[in-house]
């Protein structure tokens, strides 16, 4: 069964809000200006890829879009499992990382 647009919306904005809300805890966390940088850029391509998200239609199905699905919905859940578990920030950057390719991967394989 084809996930449902709302799920992959809903996806997207929980990936933006909580890389959002955790962001002033990750950047007093930073030690390097690479660190900061790099925790702005995925608040920012999150931002952006939902924003992209809400503007196109996401209720396109088929294999690939539905294993790109799985893939951001399994980088959403490590993240959210790594801020839980209080990990490095290092770690999280990496998690946040391995979060906007998939979501890139899933709007692509969506051709939004």
């Amino acid at each position: 069964m084809p996930s449902p647009e709302t799920d992959r919306l809903a996806l997207l904005y929980a990936a933006y809000r909580e890389a959002s809300m955790a962001m002033a805890s990750d950047l007093s966390q930073a030690k390097t200006r690479t660190e900061v940088n790099a925790i702005l850029k995925t608040v920012d391509e999150l931002k952006a890829a939902y924003y992209r998200a809400v503007e196109v239609e996401l209720g396109a199905t088929g294999p690939a879009i539905e294993s790109a699905y799985a893939a951001a919905v399994q980088a959403q859940s490590a993240i959210r499992s790594a801020r839980e578990a209080g990990a490095a920030v290092a770690e999280r950057i990496r998690l946040g990382t391995a979060l906007v390719k998939a979501v890139k991967a899933f709007l692509k394989a969506a051709n939004a």
